[in-house]
């Protein structure tokens, strides 16, 4: 019970990191109470690994004081300024100041209003009910998707990124250092150290403050940016991009369809796992609300200007999770352009033909698509970014079985081929249908046929155009599937709209023309309730209550339905989208399962190491479970992560001894990088799950695989081999002393 306590007190702690400095400091800016709230959290992540990065390069270690002192010094300066400013509007003795003052005045709210009314919490006590169900619906699906999964608050799994990870944050709170330039360093590896880190270091933060371990601090964080940040930020996107007829009354439908998607959030829970991406992507649909605020055709000078800072603070706070979150926003945005440059040259040419205009929209579209294909480019050539765009995750289907995944909302990964989800199927292809005749969503159905065929093209291909159209999300069939749920979720609601006023129709035969009269009325007075849905079920007629009812209860169905991770059918097991998410979390959090490379009875032999080494450094074999020590057990390990999350390659000393460590004794190179790594001991763990496979010269687990070639120097060190001293010994986990 403790441990869970802990678990909600990390949680409450994360929460507040996120969302008190942000919000205040947003707010002392003028910016609208809940306009700050939404984009507190990318906004504290940026300023935030700005305060690192200066820090770092002061040589200024992290600690609750040097965290807490600037940010009270930042808020109290805001708080100041403004206090003076009114003051000053106020003691103004010329009329013609204060006129000045309150224009100023009159032109900031102005700017701010639209967004302020469209991002407000409804009213109305029906939609107040249905928002707090969606919000409790996903708190449902967190706690049985994911919390339910874990074998206690501070269970982990094993897959690859995990080390890499976790070894980042302990590398923060040992050092102090928390600058993202430097957090590849973490294994001494030749080339880049910059890693982005804004997950990272608010779990680190987190678990300083609280005192609770890595990984129920990184649990807790993680369930936070489930319930709480995906949900705040999926709301404004919501409510921004359905804030008009026909929609503008139907976007509880797509808030509750939030968390319908396997692909995300809760994919990226169980590959991976995909920890920082997924924190990066939670904040995406804050970027990109800004991003359609600026580029919006009703949009004035004034608001853009007032939102453009907005817009680059929450960049840089999502980038610093993952920059690849940029490059999913700016394709959905280019989309939104292109189909909203015929508004454009229509507000500009209001006295040309409409031909001319026509005319204009072509011209301006291929040129607008011209530069994005030429900054595309550019992009892709740069040096840095060479790592991201060259690494390949190769194809796992056929063109066509690809393309039926992806009509089924299925996106599955190489480890599942199929996972289709066959309500969200239909919901979305009616919704994709309905944009044909509601043109001005129309860009929704292309942002996401966009992201569709890329995943297509990542799980069906292996050649130089895959690389170029999906690279910059590491041609990850799983991160492209991603960026299909935000369009997804619009598409969806669309669609569920059209059946359930299918539906109440077929319920209100006979008595529709009564129930058209209110929608006619209600639109020629002005009311914000003019959908024909809505109308039909909100009467105060009997069948306009069975109506909703029946709306109702379809919805809830359809929900429940879709979150069915499988079903048994004349014997056949058929697998939905949502087991191998579960399947995977459970068996990968199981203490005792046999998913763990670094099992409770290794980490009791490690105990004793520690007790041997101090704080001495440890070459060992990652592969073989060592990879969690430095994190999980303090030691000192030298190969801290997997070798494919290293931000550079092997330096030369390096290779001497992931390659011939065994021939220390006799090979002067290999004593050389030794005493330069300044290791004493070599540790060699258990390695029972690994099987060999001739065929591609990789030695397979249970979670993970390696290149033999790579690790042969640990891997042909035996108890024999001369220049080690056994030190330690229990089954097939082994401590050696280096002799001098």
């Amino acid at each position: 019970m403790a441990g869970w306590l802990m678990f909600v007190l990390a949680g409450i702690v994360g929460a507040l990191l996120l969302y008190v400095p942000g919000t205040v400091l947003l707010h002392l800016f003028r910016v609208p109470w809940n306009v700050s709230l939404i984009a507190s959290a990318p906004v504290t992540v940026g300023i935030a690994q700005v305060l690192f990065l200066a820090y770092s390069h002061a040589h200024i270690p992290v600690t609750l004081l040097t965290f807490v002192l600037p940010l009270t010094i930042i808020l109290g300066i805001a708080q100041v300024a403004q206090v003076l400013m009114r003051k000053k509007a106020a003691m103004s003795s010329h009329e013609s100041a204060g006129k000045i003052a309150q224009g100023s005045n009159s032109v900031e709210k102005n700017a701010w209003n639209s967004l302020r009314t469209v991002l407000a919490l409804p009213r109305s006590r029906g939609y107040l009910m249905v928002t707090g169900t969606a919000v409790v619906l996903l708190l449902f699906q967190t706690i049985f998707f994911v919390v339910s999964r874990f074998d206690g608050p501070d269970s982990f799994v094993q897959n690859y990124d995990v080390p890499w990870h976790y070894s980042i944050i302990k590398w923060f709170m040992e050092k102090g250092d928390f600058s993202a330039t430097r957090s590849g360093a973490v294994v001494p590896t030749e080339g880049g150290t910059f890693y982005p880190t804004g997950w990272h270091a608010l779990v680190a933060l987190t678990a300083m403050l609280t005192g609770a371990s890595i990984p129920l601090a990184a649990n807790a964080i993680n369930t936070i940016v489930i319930c709480v940040v995906w949900p705040i930020s999926v709301y404004a996107l919501i409510r921004w991009v359905m804030r008009k007829p026909p929609v503008q009354q139907l976007w509880p439908l797509a808030f509750l369809l939030s968390g319908a998607f396997a692909a995300f959030p809760w994919r990226f829970m169980s590959f991976g796992p995909l920890y920082s991406n997924m924190f990066s992507n939670v904040m995406l649909p804050v970027l990109l609300l800004f991003g359609l605020v600026i580029f919006s055709p009703q949009s004035s000078w004034s608001t853009r200007f007032h939102i453009l800072p907005l817009f680059a603070l929450t960049a840089v706070g999502s980038a610093m999770a993952q920059p690849n979150v940029i490059f999913t926003t700016a394709v959905i945005l280019a989309v939104y352009v292109v189909f909203r440059i015929p508004a454009y040259c229509s507000a500009a040419l209001t006295h040309q033909s409409v031909a001319a205009r026509v005319a204009m929209s072509v011209v301006i579209e291929v040129l607008f698509l011209s530069v994005v294909a030429v900054v595309w480019k550019f992009l892709y050539g740069l040096e840095f970014l060479q790592r991201t765009v060259t690494f390949t995750w190769p194809h796992f289907l056929r063109i066509r079985y690809a393309l039926l995944n992806m009509f089924a909302v299925s996106a599955a990964g190489g480890a599942v081929a199929w996972a289709p989800q066959y309500i969200l199927m239909v919901l979305v292809t009616v919704g994709a249908i309905w944009t044909l005749w509601h043109r001005q969503y129309l860009w929704i159905t292309a942002s996401y046929a966009v992201f569709a065929g890329f995943w297509v093209l990542s799980a069906s291909q292996d050649n130089d155009v895959k690389h170029l159209l999906t690279g910059f999300w590491y041609t990850d069939h799983y991160r492209l599937a991603a960026a299909t749920v935000f369009s997804g979720i619009f598409l969806a609601a669309f669609g569920l709209s059209v059946i359930l006023l299918g539906l109440a129709k077929i319920v209100m035969k006979g008595h529709l023309s009564s129930a058209h009269n209110i929608a006619s009325s209600r639109s020629e007075n002005n009311d914000a309730e003019n959908n024909e849905l809505v109308a039909l079920i909100s009467g105060n007629t009997r069948r306009s209550h069975i109506a909703a009812v029946c709306v109702v209860l379809f919805t809830a169905v359809c929900l429940l339905v879709n979150m069915v991770p499988s079903f048994t059918l004349a014997g056949d097991h058929h697998q939905l989208g949502f087991e191998d998410v579960i399947e995977h979390l459970e068996d990968g959090n199981k203490a005792t399962g046999k998913l763990r490379s670094y099992t409770q009875e290794e980490r009791q032999f490690v105990k004793k190491v520690k007790a041997i080494v101090g704080n001495s450094v440890v070459l060992n074999q990652p592969y073989d479970g060592s990879a969690f020590m430095y994190a999980l057990d303090n030691v000192n390990i030298f190969f801290k992560a997997f070798d494919a999350n290293w931000m550079g390659h092997p330096s030369n000393d390096m290779w001497p001894i992931m390659q011939r460590l065994y021939d220390y004794s006799t090979d002067a190179q290999v004593r050389a990088a030794v005493k330069k790594s300044g290791a004493r001991y070599v540790l060699l763990m258990d390695r029972h799950e690994y099987r060999f496979d001739k065929n591609d010269g990789y030695w397979h687990g249970y979670t993970n695989s390696y290149m033999a070639s790579m690790w042969t120097g640990f891997d042909k060190l035996k108890p024999s081999t001369p220049g080690f001293t056994l030190v330690l010994e229990e089954g097939n986990n082994r401590l050696y002393r280096i002799d001098e």
